[in-house]
């Protein structure tokens, strides 16, 4: 089979579900036929992890993971093989680590109103996920099919509504869109480039990355293993705090956040990962019609 170059954004923090009732028929872009928002329920598993279901390749009631922090899509070798689905070996370069991967062709990936036809994904053994989870995980559905629409996370009651942000007090434009999902951000009087990361919890920066000016961080000695997991294997690093954090105009608060050895592998594509699902954010927005991510 023909060797090709591609770049795999795989979460650092991978290892840290809802019955879906989707609609068939859309009255507007984002709202269902009732005139009301439409919306999916999800399950926070490992503090950090969006699982809600969908429908792959003719698949039912799939298990998958919603993460901005991976581009393209990964399906399980196991779905690979459900759907008789065969392709290319690549050499990728993913957080952590490079690998190969075979990339295939599925024929359609619809979760809730996230559609994506004739989609080109990964296929990866996603059982060290499952056994981690305790539930047959069968895709991890990154930015190629979640920037299709515009969507929010309401961490709180544990839905996502396909809207987009309006006028909210806080937001900041994106950085990139393509091939990762990146904002700017200002730690500890240093200026990041962070990627959006729905599957890693809280902040992680790189620490070939940042700069002395971080000297004002305060390290943490806590009881929790540090030790974060990527493509290559496990990854050592280090708990600190930080008392400044910003987003464009708008102060985050303190953060506590993680430091690792190892750099994301992609040249200077960004400095680190903002985690959502424990840095404080209630609601997230993530509008792709305006170039935006907003919160609450």
């Amino acid at each position: 089979m023909p060797n090709t170059k591609t770049k795999v954004v795989l979460s650092l923090a991978l290892l840290a579900s809802a019955s879906i009732a989707c609609r068939s028929t859309d009255a507007s872009p984002n709202r269902g036929a009732d005139g009301q928002p439409a919306e999916i329920p999800f399950r926070l598993l490992n503090d950090s992890l969006i699982v809600v279901r969908g429908t792959i390749g003719g698949l039912k009631d799939l298990d998958i993971i919603l993460d901005t922090g991976a581009n393209p899509t990964i399906i399980s070798s196991e779905l690979a093989m459900r759907l008789n689905l065969h392709g290319n070996t690549e050499s990728s370069v993913a957080t952590g680590g490079a690998l190969e991967v075979q990339s295939v062709i599925v024929p359609r990936i619809d979760i809730g109103k996230l559609h994506m036809v004739s989609s080109r994904v990964v296929v990866q053994d996603l059982r060290f996920v499952q056994r981690a989870l305790g539930i047959s995980i069968q895709a991890i559905a990154g930015l190629d099919v979640l920037s299709t629409r515009s969507w929010m996370v309401d961490y709180t009651n544990r839905k996502i509504l396909f809207i987009t942000a309006k006028a909210q007090k806080k937001s900041v434009q994106f950085e990139s869109l393509s091939p990762f999902l990146t904002v700017k951000a200002n730690i500890a009087g240093q200026h990041l480039r962070l990627l959006v990361d729905s599957g890693t919890p809280r902040l992680l920066l790189y620490r070939s990355r940042v700069n002395s000016k971080l000297g004002r961080l305060q390290p943490l000695a806590t009881g929790r293993d540090p030790t974060v997991f990527g493509a290559a294997g496990t990854v050592r690093a280090a708990w600190f705090r930080t008392l400044e954090m910003s987003l464009g105009d708008h102060r985050i608060g303190p953060q506590i956040l993680l430091i690792a050895d190892s750099d994301s592998g992609l040249n200077d594509e960004f400095d680190g990962l903002l985690g959502l699902a424990q840095s404080g954010f209630h609601r997230v927005w993530l509008d792709f019609e305006n170039a935006s991510f907003a919160w609450d």
